[in-house]
């Protein structure tokens, strides 16, 4: 409904008292009766008496989270755009099965590399915001040194180990040492992995978002871009794709150094770090299995296909995984400011806050990336064919990629609900569960079904990853984010793939001189379609708050 059938809505019943319950039950907090003025300023909005104070803490909440994720959003397509870009780049350098090679060795040094941070981005996100309401800035200088220092030693021993072995390492994978220098350089990536990761953690848990993507989602990817141009222009082949990368993770590592110790001496003013070694280290050991499932999830299937398959196919699943990225894209945005708010809620002991806000935040995320696939579904030839005429062949591997992202959208933000309040023994039993099923299946597909079995690992596995997570705040916790107004995105969404179906089969009869601008076209319309639908439907009112207070930012004034 429009802000303005809300405002005499609310007019005819005289502002009536409406006793607070929690989203979900019969009166569902009864956001419709939320007063917006004429000029749809923020600090105009007016609630009934006794939704004052929960139901505006609520809506600006979900206002920071959604203006937060706008501000991330935009980092994670600026760098998922760049690395779309970079990976064709890439593609189309060298042969299928160098880029292959390359893709299962960086994926063994991302996996190391997170082995190396111990689980403390985490740790990170989760203690700190608790030490920032104790007002225990010791124990925050503390945190974050102690953090840094194991990472940095921990990654450069793991990173000297797998120097030493990249011989051994070259004939188990490959049976050959052709690609024993490739090994060896990339050996610098894992310190560099682990402290970027860590880094970034500790801006999120400053709530520092603007700085988060900048140091993880621009500087690394766009420098990696531009050394790799360069080493290009200078005739490097294979060397190029390993130096290009290390430049971008090195660069950012020391940018996101800089800013994080100068927010961390505006919060603390110099005073001296105190230690709670064992508490982190006890809490350290389940995050660390709860973050190596994140990271088996997204590099396992690689390093089985370099295993079990040929290079080839390696780069086929590769290519296939990083365009299905951009389905991920809301909810990881989202997440960089919905997950210390969880940490908050559960820190004042606010479990109906947590359950409203995980709703939005599903409702949100859904909104967002069923489009993304649906377009994938749509134009997955096309996608395929800007990487190279010879991956044209993986498109039933990008769809069931992307189902498996979907499950992520659908299904994370239950995730950091667990990870954010989970008993860190339950979140270690989890995680085990989930690496084991994960490793498993992709090995048991991958032998059998080659790329194809690569991209069912993914999909079996975020169901399995995700949905025990799921149950869990299901059971424990009496929450369930599904509402009725998600038959909004699914409505916009079949409209818009009937009619880019139907653009896509008219431009197959076209010349081929135009067909690619033609379906640029279709592109771009098939997003037009869908939020023009979405409009069609209306917004909640509670989704009508937030466009109000982030275009009032801007001095702007949202539709009605």
């Amino acid at each position: 409904m429009s802000l303005m059938r809300a405002r005499k809505r609310l007019a005819r019943q005289n502002q009536s008292q409406i006793p607070f319950q929690p989203i979900g039950r019969s009166v569902k907090a009864r956001m419709d009766k939320v007063l917006i003025d004429d000029r749809l300023v923020p600090e105009c909005v007016v609630f009934p008496a006794p939704l004052q104070e929960e139901l505006a803490a609520l809506c600006t909440d979900m206002s920071e989270v959604v203006g937060g994720s706008t501000v991330a959003s935009a980092g994670y397509l600026g760098s998922t755009l760049v690395r779309y870009i970079t990976n064709i780049f890439m593609a189309r350098m060298v042969s299928p099965g160098v880029y292959g090679m390359f893709g299962e060795i960086y994926s063994l040094t991302y996996i190391l590399g997170w082995m190396a941070k111990l689980g403390f981005d985490v740790v990170f996100v989760r203690l700190l915001p608790s030490y920032r309401l104790q007002k225990a800035p010791e124990l925050m200088v503390g945190l974050a040194r102690f953090i840094l220092w194991i990472t940095i030693i921990l990654g450069l021993l793991i990173s000297l180990l797998f120097f030493v072995w990249t011989p051994r390492i070259a004939l188990l994978f490959y049976h050959d040492t052709s690609c024993l220098l490739l090994l060896q350089e990339t050996s610098l990536l894992i310190p560099l992995i682990a402290l970027q990761t860590v880094i970034t953690a500790g801006l999120q848990a400053f709530k520092e978002v603007l700085w988060k993507m900048c140091v993880e989602r621009l500087v690394q990817p766009i420098l990696t871009l531009l050394v790799l141009v360069v080493v290009f222009l200078l005739g490097w082949k294979m060397e190029g794709l390993s130096f290009s990368t290390i430049a971008g993770y090195a660069f950012s590592v020391l940018i996101g150094q800089f800013v994080l110790t100068k927010i961390i001496k505006q919060h603390t003013s110099r005073v001296r770090a105190r230690y709670q070694a064992r508490l982190w280290m006890a809490l350290t050991l389940p995050m660390f299995f709860n973050g190596l499932v994140y990271a088996l999830a997204d590099t396992v299937n690689a390093i089985l296909l370099g295993f079990l398959a040929m290079p080839s196919q390696a780069a086929g699943y590769l290519i296939a995984e990083r365009a299905a990225m951009f389905v991920t894209m809301p909810m990881a945005a989202l997440s960089v400011r919905y997950t210390p708010l969880i940490a908050e809620y559960y820190y004042h002991g606010l479990l109906t806050r947590i359950q409203q806000m995980y709703i939005a935040v599903t409702r949100w995320s859904v909104s967002l990336s069923l489009p993304i696939f649906l377009w994938f579904l749509v134009f997955r030839q096309s996608v395929l064919e800007g990487f190279g005429a010879e991956y044209v062949g993986y498109e039933n591997v990008l769809i069931i990629v992307c189902i498996g992202f979907l499950v992520y959208a659908v299904l994370g933000p239950a995730s950091y609900i667990f990870a954010m309040v989970g008993p860190p023994r339950l979140i270690m039993i989890n995680s085990t569960l989930s690496i084991g099923a994960n490793i498993a299946l992709s090995f048991i597909l991958i032998l059998h079904y080659g790329a194809l079995g690569a991209a069912l690992g993914v999909f079996f596995s975020a169901i399995i990853t995700y949905g025990m997570s799921f149950c869990w705040v299901s059971w424990r916790l009496k929450m369930q984010p599904f509402r009725w107004e998600l038959y909004k995105p699914l409505v916009a969404g079949g409209i818009a793939s009937l009619i880019g179906s139907l653009l896509l089969q008219c431009i197959q009869y076209e010349t081929a001189g135009f067909r690619w601008l033609e379906i640029l076209v279709a592109m771009v319309l098939f997003f037009c379609i869908y939020c023009y639908t979405l409009v069609l439907l209306r917004f909640c009112p509670e989704d009508l708050f937030v466009f109000a207070r982030l275009f009032g930012k801007f001095g702007l004034r949202p539709l009605t």
